[in-house]
């Protein structure tokens, strides 16, 4: 029985180790993207180019940090962010999702793993 006790122990001390892991990599994604995020504001101001066509053809690997899937329920809905000729748009990732302004006015739909503007 002690045996069992102590292996249910290290179990238990495995999947918060993974937990604070897995935490760590996300903290440490979305601060890569911050710094990524301010090299190109500070290329774009030293070197007078246009910031926002700086973003959408440097940053575009931005909507593909997902969530944890641990920490992620299913009664949560996430919108998915996309940057489309220098524009922030969102969107629901599923079939026949919605697609967002920054208003929150729907301007389109995701379809086929697409997002078509209206």
């Amino acid at each position: 029985m002690n045996s069992l006790s102590n292996i249910d122990k290290i179990e238990q001390q495995s999947l918060k180790f993974l937990e604070i892991i897995q935490s760590l990599s996300k903290k440490s994604q979305k601060e890569h993207l911050k710094q990524m995020h301010k090299l190109i504001e500070n290329i774009a101001k030293g070197e007078k180019l246009d910031l926002q066509m700086l973003k959408s053809k440097y940053l575009t690997n931005e909507e593909e940090i997902e969530l944890d899937p641990i920490t992620e329920t299913d009664d949560e809905n996430f919108l998915d962010k996309i940057i489309i000729n220098g524009v922030e748009y969102f969107y629901e990732n599923k079939v026949d999702g919605k697609v967002y302004n920054k208003k929150s006015q729907i301007v389109g739909t995701f379809k086929n793993n697409k997002v078509l503007l209206l």
